[in-house]
C-alpha cells in the first residue's frame, strides 16, 4: 500500500474520439473500394499496411503500407478500432492502454475499468469503497486506489493526510536514511542527522564518510570525507624533527633503506608499512603497502585449509582429501557427483547433483515436481510447484511456481489445526474443551491457538499485537528492535528488500538489516557469523562461547568474535567466562537475544527463561532433556522429538513466533502426533 505516493499511483490516460468518415461521402473522395468495420469508421481492404509518408497522407491501392500499418482515409495509421491492438485500445489512430471495460483489466492488481468515457477508460483498483472491502478489509477507494482511511484523525501505520493514511508528510516520519518524497518514504538524505552513525550526506545519500576527526576512531584522521590511518596533514602536526608523510609522522628519508626494518619511506617520511611478503610475518602477505594476514599459495594455509582469493579457508583440492562418499566439488568437500555412477539406482547426475528420475509430480516429494523434456519418457525431480498440494503442510505454491512458507486454506494443515493468517496452528472448539498446547490460547471465535488474546498471555518486554494475536516486540524507533529489525507502525518487522536498509547492510527477511548473510558477503579470509550476521576472523568464539567445558575466553577479548568481549557470566548458578556483546539498546543485540539490565545481549524467549549454556547446545543430538544442557546439566532446553529437530531429536527451546528464535532459526508449530499436540519450538528453518 505504501510503496508509492497514493494520489500517484494511477495514471489515468484521456483519450480523443475517433475522426469516422462514411462510405463514399465527400470526405472520403479517394478512398477506394472500402468494408466497413465499425459503424462510421472504414478502412481499405485492398491494400496492405504501409509506413505513411511525413506530411503526405496518400495511401491505396497502388500505394500500400509498410510493415503492421493499415490505410485508412487514404493515410497509414496503426489502428482504426480497438480490434487491431492486441491488449490496448485503439485512439486517434494510434494503439495505447486503456480500457472499455473491467473484462478488459487482467492485470489482478488492477481490475476495474475506471473513468470509462467515449475515449475509453483506465484499469485501476477499485471504483467503489465495496470493492476495496473485498480486496483489502479496512481500506477506501480514493482516485481508483485502496488506501487506508485515517480514524479519528489518526493513523496504525503512517500518518493523516487528507483523511488518508500515508507513509509521511515530513522527513521525520520516515527512517534514519530516508526522506519524504510526494509523501513516500525512500532512500535518501539532506542533512547529516538523517543517516545512521558513521555516515554524512554526499549528494543525497548516506554514505559512510566523516566531516571531521572526531567522526573517525583513534589512530585515524579524516581526509577528503573519508576516515584514513593517520596522525597528520602536515609537518607541523608532527613532533619536532619528524616530518609528515602519507598524513603519518616519521622520520625524515629519501628512501626505504633510511628507515628501520617494518618500516618504508612514504612521501618523504618513515611509516610501517612494507614492499613485498618477505616483510611481513607468518601467515601475512603484503598488500597496499600493508601486512595483512592472508596467503599466495595452498601450502601458505594450515592442515584442511586450501588459499582462495588471498585469504585461508577450509576447504579441499581433490577427492582424496574428502572423507566418505563426499566428493570435492567446487573447492568444498559435499555430497555429490561427477557422472550417474555416483548416484544410487533412480537417480541421475544433473549439475553435480544426484536427482530422481520420475513420470509424474506423486513421484517426487513435497517442494518437487517432475520436469520432463519433449521427446521423453521419463524426467527429473525439480524443486517447483503447480499446486498448493505439491508443498506440504503449512506451505503454498507461490506465483513464482516454488513453495513458499504459509498455509492458504485449512486443507494445507493437519488434521487437528486450521489455516490462520498463513500459519498452520491447533484448533480448538468443543471436541477438546478449547485446551491449547503450551505457550499458546484459545480464541474462540476462530477455533484457533494464538500466541495472545491480551498482554497478560505475554512475557516482558513483548506486549500483544491484537490485530495479529502475536507477541511482538514494540518499538518507537528501529533501535528499539534487535536483530536488525525495522519499526513499523510501533512493531518490530523483518525488511523485504535491500532498498529499505542503510548502505553496507543486506536485508535477511528472517532478521533485519545486517552485514551478512553468507561467506561470500565478506571480504578476504573473514567469514559471515551465522548468529550475529556479521563478517568475523575464523577460529574465535562467538556470542555465548564457550563455556563452563570449553577452553575459556581467560578474561582476554583475543580469542572472542570482533565486537565481543570475554565476561565473568553467572550462568545459572556457574560463573562461567564467556564471549558476551555489550548494549544499550536493543538494535545492539542480534535475533534472539535481548539487552539485559546488565546491558549484555543474552539468549531470550517469551515462554521460558533461557541461558548461554542452553543455547550453545541448540540442535546437539540428544535422547533426553537432561542431555540437553551444557556438560550433560539439565537446564531449561528441551530434547525436541518433533518437527524439522526430530530426526534424530535435538536440543531446542519453547517459542511463542519467530522472535524466540536465533537466525536461521523459526518457531515451528509440529504437527500432532499420537493424539499428543506438542507445543511450538526453535527449529532451523527449511
Amino acid at each position: 500500500m505504501f510503496g508509492l505516493p497514493w494520489k500517484g499511483r494511477i495514471a489515468l490516460v484521456f483519450l480523443i474520439g475517433l475522426a469516422a468518415c462514411q462510405p463514399q461521402s465527400a470526405n472520403c473522395p479517394t478512398c477506394g473500394d472500402r468494408t466497413p468495420i465499425d459503424a462510421g469508421v472504414t478502412i481499405d481492404a485492398s491494400v496492405g499496411p504501409t509506413t505513411p509518408d511525413a506530411g503526405i497522407g496518400a495511401c491505396g491501392p497502388s500505394n500500400p503500407c509498410d510493415g503492421d500499418l493499415i490505410c485508412a482515409e487514404g493515410d497509414c495509421v496503426e489502428c482504426a478500432d480497438d480490434r487491431h491492438c492486441e491488449g490496448q485500445i485503439c485512439s486517434q489512430n494510434r494503439c495505447v492502454q486503456g480500457c472499455r471495460g473491467d473484462a478488459d483489466c487482467t492485470d489482478p492488481d488492477l481490475p476495474v475499468c475506471v473513468n470509462v468515457g467515449p475515449e475509453g477508460g483506465t484499469c485501476g483498483e477499485c471504483e467503489t469503497d465495496n470493492q476495496c472491502r473485498v480486496r483489502s478489509p479496512g481500506t477506501v477507494c480514493r482516485e481508483a486506489v485502496c488506501v487506508v482511511p485515517c480514524r479519528n484523525g489518526a493513523c496504525d501505520e503512517g500518518v493523516c493526510l487528507d483523511d488518508v493514511c500515508v507513509p509521511c508528510i515530513a522527513d521525520g516520519d520516515c527512517d534514519r536514511g530516508q526522506i519524504c518524497t510526494e509523501n513516500a518514504c525512500a532512500e535518501g538524505c539532506r542533512e547529516d542527522d538523517r543517516c545512521v552513525d558513521g555516515q554524512i550526506c554526499l549528494e543525497g545519500q548516506c554514505t559512510p564518510g566523516c566531516r571531521g576527526d572526531n567522526n573517525c576512531d583513534p589512530g585515524e584522521i579524516c581526509v577528503e570525507f573519508g576516515c584514513v590511518a593517520g596522525d597528520c596533514r602536515i609537518d607541523d602536526h608532527c613532533p619536532e624533527g619528524q616530518v609528515c608523510g602519507a598524513n603519518r609522522c616519521g622520520n625524515p628519508c629519501g628512501q626505504d633503506a633510511d628507515c628501520g626494518e617494518g618500516s618504508i619511506c612514504e612521501g618523504g617520511g618513515c611509516q610501517l608499512g612494507c614492499r613485498d611478503d618477505a616483510a611481513c610475518g607468518r601467515g601475512q602477505i603484503c598488500e597496499r603497502n600493508e601486512c595483512l594476514l592472508g596467503c599466495r599459495a595452498h601450502g601458505d594455509c594450515g592442515a584442511g585449509e586450501i588459499c582462495i582469493e588471498l585469504g585461508c579457508r577450509r576447504g579441499c583440492l581433490n577427492d582424496d582429501q574428502c572423507s566418505g562418499d563426499e566428493l570435492c566439488i567446487n573447492n568444498d568437500c559435499r555430497q555429490g557427483c561427477r557422472d550417474d555412477d555416483n548416484c544410487r539406482g533412480g537417480q541421475i547426475c544433473v549439475e553435480e547433483t544426484c536427482v530422481r528420475q520420475c513420470r509424474f509430480d506423486d513421484s517426487c516429494g513435497d517442494g518437487s515436481i517432475c520436469n520432463i523434456e519433449p521427446g521423453q519418457d521419463l524426467g527429473i525431480c525439480e524443486a517447483g510447484c503447480r499446486e498448493d498440494e505439491h508443498c506440504g503442510r503449512n506451505a503454498h505454491c507461490g506465483d513464482d511456481g516454488q513453495c513458499a512458507p504459509g498455509c492458504r486454506r485449512d486443507a494445507g494443515c493437519g488434521a487437528q489445526e486450521v489455516c490462520l493468517e498463513e500459519t498452520c496452528v491447533p484448533r480448538c472448539d468443543d471436541n477438546n474443551g478449547f485446551r491449547c498446547p503450551r505457550g499458546s490460547v484459545c480464541d474462540r471465535e476462530a477455533a484457533a491457538c494464538v500466541d495472545c488474546l491480551d498482554d497478560r498471555h505475554c512475557g516482558e518486554p513483548l506486549q500483544c499485537d491484537a490485530d495479529r494475536r502475536r507477541c511482538v516486540f514494540t518499538c518507537e524507533v528501529d533501535r528499539d528492535c534487535p536483530g536488525g529489525a525495522l519499526c513499523r507502525g510501533g512493531r518490530c518487522v523483518s525488511c523485504n528488500d535491500g532498498a529499505q536498509c542503510p548502505p553496507g547492510l543486506r536485508c535477511d527477511a528472517d532478521s533485519g538489516c545486517v552485514e551478512c548473510i553468507e561467506d561470500a558477503h565478506c571480504e578476504g579470509a573473514a567469514v559471515c557469523d551465522p548468529v550475529r550476521r556479521t563478517c568475523v576472523t575464523e577460529g574465535r568464539f562467538g556470542l555465548c562461547h564457550p563455556g563452563a567445558a570449553l577452553s575459556g575466553c581467560n578474561n582476554t577479548n583475543r580469542r572472542c568474535q570482533e565486537g565481543l568481549v570475554c565476561l565473568r557470566v553467572n550462568s545459572w548458578g556457574t560463573i562461567q567466562n564467556l564471549c558476551m556483546q555489550r548494549c544499550e539498546v536493543q538494535a545492539d543485540c542480534p535475533r534472539g537475544f535481548i539487552c539485559s539490565d546488565d546491558q549484555i545481549c543474552v539468549p531470550f524467549s517469551s515462554q521460558q527463561t533461557l541461558s548461554c549454556d542452553s543455547y550453545v547446545e541448540l540442535g546437539t543430538e540428544c535422547n533426553n532433556s537432561t542431555r540437553c544442557g551444557l556438560d550433560w546439566v539439565a537446564d531449561d532446553a528441551i530434547c525436541s522429538g518433533y518437527g524439522r529437530y526430530s530426526d534424530p531429536p535435538r536440543c531446542s527451546w519453547f517459542c511463542g513466533s519467530d522472535t524466540d528464535c536465533p537466525a536461521g532459526h523459526g518457531c515451528e508449530d509440529p504437527p500432532p502426533v499420537n493424539n499428543n499436540d506438542p507445543a511450538p519450538r526453535c527449529t532451523p528453518l527449511p
